[in-house]
């Protein structure tokens, strides 16, 4: 395969086209274009496929190391990833003229299926407050303050202003 051996960082992931069964080329927000070969051919995947990239260490870059795998989100079928080289703007304009229209679909048809970010592993979950609820249907009061014209400012409703210190 063309390029240099690279990772793509999962939540870039913009789009993709199927080559061939397969090799895919994935594109990136920050504009960076990607081979992406498949350990065994797919010969069912269709662009039309919503797909997500898993990263097995879970740095969410998907690099081709053992464990990282093409989540079809329709049937949760997995496909291992053996190589993903980044290519230039011109080669992948090469490969976008093999993909035939009839294959092809607009980008928001393949759009990757965004996994949720989960907390990094030095982290602690939230602990749940001590204060009960606001009911649904009464207004919370105002949380921070606003300046009015004279400098000073109107606390939190349920608070005491400082006295005002004399000229």
């Amino acid at each position: 395969m063309p390029g240099k051996d690279d990772c793509i960082w999962v939540l870039y992931v913009d789009r993709w086209d199927k080559i061939d069964p397969s090799t895919l080329l994935v594109y990136t927000a920050n504009n960076n274009y990607f081979l992406v070969k498949l350990a065994q051919p797919v010969p069912n995947l269709s662009n039309r496929d919503a797909v997500a990239f898993y990263a097995s260490n879970r740095d969410d870059r998907v690099c081709g190391s053992s464990g990282d795998l093409l989540v079809r989100t329709t049937d949760a079928l997995r496909d291992p990833i053996i190589t993903i080289r980044s290519i230039k703007a011109s080669l992948a304009r090469q490969y976008q003229k093999t993909i035939t229209p009839t294959t092809a679909t607009a980008a928001a048809t393949n759009q990757p299926a965004r996994r949720r970010r989960s907390a990094p592993a030095n982290s602690t979950p939230a602990q749940p407050s001590d204060t009960s609820a606001q009911p649904a249907d009464t207004a919370a009061p105002p949380a921070d303050t606003t300046t009015q014209t004279s400098g000073t400012a109107t606390p939190p409703t349920g608070t005491t202003a400082p006295p005002a210190a004399g000229p």
